[in-house]
């Protein structure tokens, strides 16, 4: 467990660190979702650029329900789904979303029903994108992230208020 508010720091600073990290990365990061995801981890799944999901996996955002908020994952979830449906997920902390209302709200490009599936639509895609010009994805890849450049500063701070609340 996070025993001091230094760990607690250093822990979420982590998923600070990471979303930073593939917001600013210059090709475009698929994610393939293949079961349940909670709390940070459907933060990851926000900041991937693409992500395809099967079918049983749902989401929620459990922060509230343990004592804190999801303030480091915020900026990156309301991006990808938009502020009302972000409220929706942090409010009902205990209640799982499935994945068809998260491919509805954007969280998943697209959802299938089973694991082939899954795998094949994921291998599509990179191999579909790996024959694109590497400019051309660089650019366009900032270009869906403009706006975020304050993330820098705004998700270490988000880290250290979820630290304090820990």
């Amino acid at each position: 467990g996070l025993k001091n508010i230094k760990q607690a720091t250093h822990f979420f600073m982590g998923l600070s660190d990471i979303f930073n990290t593939l917001r600013t990365m210059s090709k475009f990061v698929i994610a393939k979702i293949q079961g349940k995801v909670v709390g940070g981890g459907v933060g990851l799944v926000a900041a991937c650029d693409y992500a395809i999901a099967h079918q049983d996996a749902s989401i929620k955002l459990s922060e509230l329900s343990i004592g804190i908020g999801p303030y480091v994952i915020e900026p990156v979830v309301s991006r990808r789904v938009g502020n009302t449906a972000f409220s929706q997920m942090s409010i009902d902390a205990e209640n799982w979303k499935n994945a068809k209302w998260a491919t509805d709200k954007g969280l998943y490009a697209d959802m299938v029903t089973n694991h082939d599936e899954l795998n094949n639509r994921v291998n599509e895609i990179a191999e579909r994108i790996s024959k694109y010009s590497p400019s051309a994805v660089k650019k366009l890849k900032k270009l869906h992230w403009q706006n975020t450049e304050h993330w820098e500063i705004l998700l270490p701070k988000n880290a250290k208020i979820t630290a304090k609340l820990i």
